[in-house]
This record gives C-alpha cells, sequence and structure tokens, in this order.
C-alpha cells in the first residue's frame, strides 16, 4: 500500500462488496476501519444521474474518491462518497461539475458533513441523500447543495410532519389568505416560479393581465415580507411549494 495515501479506497475489500443494505451503505466505512483517519474531516456525497446514463456512473465516481483519498460506492443507482472535506458545500458543487462533465449528463448532488467520527457516517448519508431528493422534486437537476444550501429543508422530504410545518411557518399566511378569502395566491406563485419569474408568461397561463399578477405578488410580499423573493429565500419558498403540490396534509 502506498504511503503517504489516506487507503479509505484502498485495502483488501471494496467497500460496495461489505455494504450490507442502504441505510449502512456509509457506515460500511465503519466496519472496514480501512485506514480511516478520525483527525481529518469527510463529506459524504450522494450523486443521482438519470438512469439511462448510468454506465460509467461507478468508474467515474471512485476516480473522483480515489484523487481526494476518499471512498466510493454505488447502491439502488446513485453513487455514494466519503471524501476528505471540511466544506461539504463546495465538495458537492465540485463533485457535481466533474461528474456531469466526464459523463456529460447532469449529476444532482447531496452533501452533508463535515463528519468527524466514522460512527456519524450513516447519518451523514441520510441527510445527503434528502438533499439530493429535494433538488430533484424542486427540479433543479445538475444542482448540488447540503442542508444549508436548503435551509434545512433537505431533511424535511422523508418526514411527513416536518414537512407540514416546514410549509406552514414558510408559506403558511399565503395558504390561510386564500382559504380565508378564496384568492389564488398559492397558484399564482406556483405558475411564476414555473415560468421563471415571468410575469408574462405567467398571466398567459393564469389567462389573467400582467397587471393582476403584479398585484397578487404584492399581496404575497405584504403576507410573507419584502425579501420573500431574494436569492436566500426563493429556494425555500419553492421547496415548501412543492411539498404542497406533493399533496401532503397540511394542518393550516
Amino acid at each position: 500500500m502506498a504511503q503517504g495515501r489516506n487507503p479509505l479506497h484502498q485495502g483488501p475489500h471494496r467497500w460496495d462488496e461489505r455494504a450490507v443494505d442502504e441505510q449502512d451503505v456509509v457506515g460500511g466505512v465503519v466496519e472496514l476501519r480501512i485506514g480511516y483517519q478520525p483527525q481529518k474531516r469527510h463529506a459524504v456525497v450522494v450523486a443521482h444521474i438519470r438512469p439511462e446514463k448510468r454506465r460509467g456512473l461507478a468508474s467515474v465516481a471512485s476516480d473522483l474518491a480515489a484523487a481526494r483519498d476518499g471512498l466510493s460506492t454505488v447502491r439502488d443507482g446513485r453513487a455514494v462518497l466519503v471524501i476528505p472535506s471540511d466544506d461539504p458545500s463546495l465538495t458537492g458543487r465540485q463533485v457535481s461539475r466533474s461528474m456531469t462533465m466526464r459523463l456529460r449528463s447532469p449529476v444532482t448532488v447531496g452533501t452533508a458533513g463535515p463528519v468527524d467520527d466514522p460512527a456519524d457516517l450513516p447519518a451523514a448519508y441520510t441527510e445527503a441523500l434528502a438533499c439530493a431528493q429535494a433538488l430533484l422534486r424542486l427540479e433543479r437537476e445538475g444542482a448540488a447543495a447540503t442542508a444549508d444550501d436548503l435551509g434545512y429543508a433537505g431533511l424535511l422530504l422523508g418526514d411527513g410532519a416536518s414537512a407540514t410545518r416546514y410549509v406552514v411557518r414558510t408559506l403558511g399566511p399565503v395558504i390561510r389568505h386564500d382559504e380565508q378569502r378564496s384568492t389564488m395566491l398559492m397558484d399564482t406563485l406556483e405558475t411564476y416560479f414555473a415560468t421563471g419569474q415571468s410575469l408574462v408568461a405567467s398571466a398567459k397561463r393564469l389567462h389573467i393581465h400582467p397587471n393582476t399578477v403584479t398585484q397578487r405578488l404584492d399581496r404575497v410580499k405584504r403576507l410573507l415580507g419584502v425579501d420573500w423573493n431574494s436569492p436566500d429565500h426563493t429556494l425555500e419558498v419553492q421547496l415548501a411549494l412543492r411539498l404542497h403540490r406533493l399533496g401532503r396534509e397540511l394542518d393550516v
């Protein structure tokens, strides 16, 4: 074994040969203890690509992990990497960009960490997977995000109660306004984002005048605050809209 390298990706066993089930896919590192250096912090990366583009995914993931002294496997059609990193958000973007270029297809990446203790890797995997799924449900194929990037929304998708609280906290005033006054602010918001935030396209799709769209969005601003459409809040609003649309039962 070469000296001076973190042998996470080396040793007599392939990680995917020893992983037991999906929940333990990252926990395999704990079991193997192959050169895991506890003094190093690691990011857990889950990379998703369309099924018809998966050929070569394992090879590309292995190359990227090895180049960073990390470890990789493929589980349920997704690549999972454990990479030394103090900045999971940056690492995720780099992995997404590199894999997209090599596979010539958008690669959506969820990342979690940094992890200090290998015993925390399974939980980080679950978080990274949720973030990747959140991006896909937001139709942000090819993007990369951590829970912080998503406003912790990535952790909510598998938990109906938490999702309900998130939607109510983010869009509750708008939902209540629609219910109490029979308005269509939620429909207007969905259409606004679906058309790339175009007033004209939104008006055309809703069969109303652009000025009416503007008036409705002004009402949303009064309900949610002046910064509701700022870059820092747009992703959270879109995710709340998506969760609401998925038909989760809301207690508003």
